[in-house]
């Protein structure tokens, strides 16, 4: 009886502590089928994935930040710190498109931007 009781009070307690958190926890009806717009992104800005929630076996498709498309390419333009300053307040003063302007001509570079490439399924 002793060891009955002391079960159902862990179940109890174990239990109230999942709902109490309920808030955090995020359920689906079905695995996702989109990777844009279904899939769960995991990660920490090295290392990441997509978790696509199958039911007997798990799908996380992975990648890794130096699996990119083409080659290393810069990206930036040399001293476009000195306009940082200007386009954060033409920001801030809701001139968006001056902003812009400005980050398109003085501090973005002309290099190609690559794309992550797939590591792996999981």
């Amino acid at each position: 009886m002793k060891f009955f009781l002391c079960t159902h009070i862990f179940l109890i307690f174990f239990l109230s502590n999942i709902l109490s958190q309920a808030q955090n926890i995020l359920w689906y009806t079905k695995p996702a089928e989109v990777w844009e717009s279904e899939a769960l992104p995991i990660g920490n800005g090295r290392l990441g994935g997509m978790v696509f929630g199958r039911i007997n076996d798990e799908r996380i498709q992975l990648n890794e930040e130096t699996i990119w498309t083409g080659n290393p390419s810069k990206t930036d333009k040399d001293g476009a710190s000195l306009y940082l300053k200007q386009v954060r307040n033409l920001l801030f003063n809701g001139e968006y498109a001056e902003a812009q302007s400005i980050v398109e001509k003085d501090m973005q570079g002309t290099g190609g931007w690559n794309t992550y490439q797939t590591l792996g399924d999981l």
